[in-house]
């Protein structure tokens, strides 16, 4: 398959695969708050229980020794939240809304690019109007 796609089409794709696996990693990333610098705008939860939840949440979706790529449109709508009850989690109000906030964002932001990343047009060119 690879072998007869023009150069150019396989660069677009090689360089899609990474820019996918770069929201991935940054999606793990952020879900860590590994990303915030705290401040104003980036403030970091301070409790130590609540962020230990978000990282045995991760472990247990995406243990050790399987890959850590995730396509992010694959995503379900609360990601790792997903199956856990709020109100009995160790998961203070605020750092669950912004993971499913930030969560949300990300794959708007992955599809809109989407077609640009792999083919160089955006979708309204694909879709004609």
């Amino acid at each position: 398959l690879f072998q007869k796609l023009p150069s150019d089409c396989m660069e677009n794709f090689l360089l899609g695969r990474d820019w996918l696996c770069g929201v991935s990693q940054t999606l793990f990333k952020r879900t860590l708050q590994s990303s915030r610098t705290g401040g104003k705008s980036q403030k970091i939860c301070r409790s130590s229980i609540c962020l230990e939840k978000l990282r045995s949440l991760l472990a247990e979706k995406f243990p050790d020794g399987n890959p850590r790529f995730v396509f992010p449109l694959d995503v379900s709508e609360r990601g790792i939240l997903e199956g856990v009850i709020l109100e009995d989690s160790d998961l203070c109000e605020h750092c669950s809304e912004r993971y499913l906030s930030t969560l949300q964002k990300m794959k708007k932001s992955t599809w809109s690019r989407l077609p640009d990343i792999f083919i160089l047009k955006t979708w309204k060119e694909l879709s004609g109007k």
